[in-house]
């Protein structure tokens, strides 16, 4: 072989081995970037208020067990507490026809 076809060789093979780490490359950049957006997804949700009119057989758990995000007990003491202050109550007592301001998320 001579020079001018061994330098030959070796551009043609450089610039296949340099296109494949290239390739590589970009192939591991994609797959962190969309490992990373999956695993630090986050939904984004708003928290809304309404008034809701208290009827018979209400109360300010049953109340909150409808409209807390989470079912367990502490969410749900949590919750009553915000409603309390939300609607400047100093008893858990509440009447049939009274209204409480509730919150509530959407996406």
């Amino acid at each position: 072989m001579n020079r001018k076809a061994v330098k030959k060789y070796f551009a043609s093979n450089l610039f296949r081995f340099s296109a494949v780490i290239v390739l590589v490359a970009l192939v591991v950049i994609f797959a962190v970037f969309k490992a990373g957006s999956v695993k630090g997804e986050t939904t984004v949700r708003n928290k809304c208020f309404k008034s809701i009119e208290i009827e018979e057989g209400d109360s300010l758990w049953s109340i909150a067990y409808e409209y807390s995000e989470n079912k367990d007990d502490a969410s749900i003491c949590k919750y009553i507490l915000e409603l309390k202050k939300m609607n400047g109550l100093n008893s858990d007592t509440i009447h049939t026809g009274n209204y409480l301001v509730v919150s509530y998320y959407v996406d």
